[in-house]
């Protein structure tokens, strides 16, 4: 501060101190304080304080850095870890904000921001970061199955695994499953890749990877045996009517499901030599691929033989009528019946 009005050698000093601390321009300086060397304790003065309103409180320097963070989409909100602060002076009121916060994935850039009742007396410099959120891997596992060669691919199904927080196949995603394969029909037997892919995840929040097991999703065997072709096992096997009527010619009659058979009639029975079942060619019921034994034809045409009775004769096929060939959905068939039908037991 300016002292005048000293007389001889009195001296005087003085301490003086803004009102305020705010930085600015304008500030009011006051005397704190005095002491008048005039050797009778300053009592030789009569001292006027005058107080001073173009004081200039300078702003300080500080920093405010963001931290960047690297996380993955866990289904929660993320946010940057806290700021590093610098220059400010302890017990300050600062509060910083405006640190990158997401929820799902994608980068994401902070815009800081210092508040405070101090924040003025700074001159701030802000150093921003970014938030990266990181999409999480969804595994699509395809289950495995297996067919025939020649027979054409089953319907292909997968799971999806990976799904954090409340997320769902449905909620998470979109489209539907496909799958691609490189085994055609016409594939060798062996083991192939399925790819599954056909979905999409919404908000990028999570990338999609195949499970190491679709490399061999798929197993062709070797193609099935050439009666197993000929035949479908699922194939329906009608059931003759017994005591069917008999007819004179070998023509092929419709009967229910895929198969036909020729109803014929039997000569007279022949008497068989003592002890034995039957010396004339038995009458029978054959099969592509495997047929009834003639014994079992011969139970199911034969209806005047006891149960657990020896046969006293047996019935001759009409000469001319052996070897009939009788077209099917299923392939040809030898089919003899005499005198009545045949049941699926007999095929």
């Amino acid at each position: 501060p300016t002292i005048t009005g000293l007389l001889g050698g009195d001296t005087a000093s003085a301490v003086q101190a803004f009102v305020t601390g705010q930085a600015g321009t304008g500030k009011t300086v006051q005397v704190t304080s005095r002491t008048i060397n005039d050797g009778n304790s300053g009592n030789n003065y009569t001292v006027s304080l005058v107080d001073s309103t173009g004081g200039i409180i300078d702003k300080a320097n500080a920093t405010v850095t963001a931290s960047a963070r690297t996380v993955t989409y866990n289904g929660s909100t993320q946010t940057q870890n806290a700021a590093t602060l610098s220059g400010f002076l302890s017990g300050d009121d600062i509060s910083v904000s405006g640190l990158a916060s997401a929820r799902n994935a994608g980068t994401y850039a902070s815009n800081l921001t210092v508040g405070g009742t101090a924040a003025d007396n700074y001159d701030v410099t802000l150093t921003n970061a970014n938030l990266q959120i990181l999409p999480a891997t969804l595994t699509l596992s395809v289950v495995p199955v297996s067919r025939a060669a020649g027979v054409p691919n089953p319907v292909f199904t997968a799971d999806v695994r990976g799904f954090v927080g409340l997320d769902t196949l449905g909620t998470a995603t979109a489209g539907s499953l496909t799958f691609t394969t490189q085994a055609g029909v016409g594939a060798q037997a062996g083991a192939y890749a399925v790819v599954a892919g056909g979905l999409t995840a919404l908000h990028g929040n999570y990338v999609f990877a195949q499970d190491p097991a679709n490399g061999n999703a798929l197993t062709v065997s070797a193609p099935l045996p050439a009666v197993d072709r000929f035949l479908p096992r699922a194939a329906a096997v009608p059931n003759f009517p017994d005591n069917a009527t008999p007819a004179l010619t070998p023509t092929a009659q419709p009967a229910a499901g895929n198969l036909n058979y020729v109803s014929l009639s039997s000569s007279t029975p022949s008497p068989a030599p003592s002890g034995v079942a039957g010396s004339a060619t038995p009458v029978a019921a054959a099969q592509s691929g495997g047929g009834a034994s003639p014994a079992t034809a011969g139970e199911g045409a034969g209806a005047e033989a006891g149960a657990g009775t020896p046969r006293a004769s047996v019935r001759m096929a009409r000469p001319g009528v052996a070897g009939t060939a009788v077209p099917s959905a299923n392939g040809p068939l030898d089919i003899f019946v005499v005198d009545g039908g045949i049941n699926s037991g007999s095929l």
